[in-house]
């Protein structure tokens, strides 16, 4: 797995863009799920979460 440095606020410019961190770091907790549960139970994980983050958003 590829170790990032986190970038700070105070940086003024970060060593590379938040959004490249931000995917890192999610592909890393996938990779991490995939070992733990087979492909379509990682699949359904992530839908359902998407989904709870979405519902967060709707709900008023």
């Amino acid at each position: 797995m590829i170790k990032l440095k986190k970038p700070s606020r105070s940086d003024p410019q970060p060593p590379y863009p938040v959004a490249l961190f931000t995917f890192m770091n999610f592909a890393a907790n996938v990779e991490i799920l995939h070992s733990l549960y087979s492909a379509e139970e990682t699949i359904n994980i992530l839908f359902h979460f998407i989904l709870g983050i979405e519902g967060m958003f709707l709900v008023r």
